[in-house]
């Protein structure tokens, strides 16, 4: 079976979940055109079809696709839920996108980020997806862009989760470079520059903070403050 792509800017819309006094929630989806779309562009417009059924009072949805090496049709089946506004037409639309869900139509919006728009927000504001990339690999999304009518960002996503958290965290020289910060504005605020000269030497036998592993930087600063506490 061919291989469904993953979903544009275009094919993807905003719904406000909730509304604070801060800001508000939003939530992605997409609709029943984006799965008749890719249907057809990925299958052929002949090649798949879709049948509703009542099931225990359920309207359950199951789209059947061709495939040519079996020779046979293949199904993926569905429940819906009623929508606010025409249960019934809303229900057959609901079944119809879950059962593309089956398919794979759109199945990385399940890993859609949390998404925050701070700032008034009224149930009438429009926001649109702008940019959107997807890593199916380590299924997460590495962007998404979303802006509000007036064309204004409003929320933006960059790198994969494994890249946001590399970039968080500090590198071996930065740690470094903060201990050593640490200790000379220790030293600097007891006006103790010749005092901890001695220290350092007396403890490490070296006289360059740079000279020290992090763990010895770390002990430097313990020791030295102990030290000071403990009266000169």
């Amino acid at each position: 079976m061919k291989e469904i792509p993953l979903l544009t800017a275009n094919d993807v819309e905003c719904r406000i979940k909730k509304i604070t006094n801060e800001g508000a929630v939003l939530l992605l989806y997409k609709t029943a055109r984006v799965d008749m779309r890719i249907l057809d562009e990925v299958y052929g417009s002949m090649n798949w079809q879709r049948h509703h059924e009542m099931i225990n009072g359920n309207l359950f949805c199951t789209i059947s696709v061709w495939d040519s090496e079996k020779s046979q049709w293949v199904n993926k089946q569905d429940v819906g839920t009623e929508s606010n506004a025409e249960a019934e037409k809303g229900q057959a639309s609901d079944a119809f996108k879950r059962a593309g869900f089956a398919w794979g139509i759109g199945r990385e919006l399940y890993d859609s980020p949390f998404i925050w728009i701070s700032g008034k927000v009224s149930k009438y504001d429009r926001f649109h997806v702008t940019d959107i990339r997807y890593d199916r690999e380590k299924q997460e999304f590495t962007r998404l862009t979303i802006c509000d009518d007036k064309g204004k960002e409003r929320y933006r996503l960059n790198g994969t989760k494994t890249d946001r958290q590399k970039a968080k965290e500090p590198t071996e020289e930065e740690r470094r470079q903060k201990g050593i910060a640490a200790i000379a504005e220790l030293v600097k605020k007891n006006n103790a520059a010749e005092a901890f000269a001695d220290f350092l030497k007396q403890t490490t036998k070296k006289d360059d903070l740079n000279a020290l592993t992090i763990d010895e930087l770390q002990s430097v600063y313990k020791g030295f403050k102990k030290w000071l506490e403990g009266g000169k």
